[in-house]
């Protein structure tokens, strides 16, 4: 609180805050205005200049805070961006490469189609056990797609009519084309006819073995049996 006299009638009165410099005040008396003295007690404006200055960091410090949390935030959303196109990207690949076991429709890259390879084929032999004779994985497709692929390409002997197994899958280089059958048991898919066919002018060169109504558990285990064997 400061105290104040009135120049006009010399009324001394309490002010309940310091005057500000260069504003006037009210006299209570007469209702005279003027600026007081000098050396009438005033706010430090220093003071107040301090605090404002005390008080910039704080507001600074919490617009750094909201900008980094800003900046981290988009640096996050970047990267889960980056990774999302990436992930899709790498999808696109491994769907147009990856060969079409299990997929059906899309033609892998060519193998070598040998009469010597249905030789080494074996009832009883899993998928991933013929794709390494064979050296690659072929197109699944459809029972009927080979027997009338077999049909048409053979053109001499008798038709084939029916095909044992549930899945089928094709092989294809040039004029030459390699089809394996495998029936679902417990063991997974097992091999249960591979049939070799090469097209010769209006004739063809063929090679097939197949077993119908066979307990492919059971050839399995003459498989392994064999192949223990051997080694």
């Amino acid at each position: 609180m400061a105290q104040l006299t009135c120049p006009e009638c010399d009324a001394v009165f309490t002010l309940k805050t310091p005057a500000e410099e260069g504003k006037k005040v009210r006299c209570p008396e007469y209702h005279y205005r003027f600026v007081p003295d000098d050396d009438e007690p005033r706010p430090k404006k220093r003071q107040r200049e301090d605090d404002g200055e005390n008080d910039r960091p704080a507001r600074s410090s919490g617009k750094k805070k909201a900008s980094a949390s800003l900046l981290l935030l988009g640096l996050l959303g970047g990267g889960a961006l980056v990774l999302l196109l990436g992930c899709c990207g790498v999808s696109l690949l491994v769907y147009f490469l990856w060969p079409a076991g299990g997929r059906g429709g899309r033609i892998t890259a060519p193998v070598e189609i040998t009469a010597d390879k249905i030789n080494r084929l074996e009832f009883g032999m899993t998928v991933a056990e013929t794709e390494e004779i064979m050296g690659g994985r072929g197109q699944r497709v459809d029972r009927n797609e080979v027997i009338n692929t077999i049909n048409n390409i053979r053109r001499v002997g008798k038709p084939v009519v029916n095909l044992p197994g549930d899945t089928h899958i094709s092989y294809r280089s040039d004029n030459r084309r390699m089809f394996l059958g495998f029936g679902n048991t417990r063991s997974g898919e097992l091999l249960t006819y591979a049939f070799f066919i090469e097209e010769r002018g209006n004739g063809s060169n063929s090679n097939s073995k197949m077993t119908i109504g066979a307990n492919l558990e059971l050839e399995r285990e003459k498989f392994q049996n064999k192949k223990n064997q051997g080694r």
